[in-house]
């Protein structure tokens, strides 16, 4: 592996590293990374957001409960947690984890 070789895989493995870091900057946007916890009929679910340039992205998982992945991406921040619950809700009630009144209590 030449010099230029190694000097791109370390600037590559360096961004991945830093995009673990929420809202760290090196002067070009990378993106920020925000982590929570939701409650879902009484299941807790992670929640993670994934901003990169002009959209968000989210995700939710409830592990121990159902692999149903929730996912959504956006331009409206506003928007996002939203719009991965209701994709959550919506595959959930396609996989038979939760009822129609389930869903609607949720998307209420």
């Amino acid at each position: 592996m030449g010099k230029p070789t190694l000097c791109l895989v370390a600037v590559v493995l360096f961004a991945l590293a830093v995009t673990q870091c929420q809202g760290f900057s090196l002067g070009f946007h990378i993106g920020w990374r925000q982590n929570g916890q939701v409650v879902i009929l009484g299941h807790s679910c992670h929640y993670n957001q994934v901003k990169s340039h002009d959209t968000y992205r989210g995700i939710v998982v409830c592990p121990g409960w159902t692999s149903v992945t929730g996912e959504a991406v956006t331009t409206d921040s506003s928007k996002v947690k939203d719009d991965t619950i209701a994709d959550f809700v919506q595959k959930a009630l396609e996989a038979g984890v939760i009822t129609e009144n389930d869903a609607k209590k949720l998307t209420q």
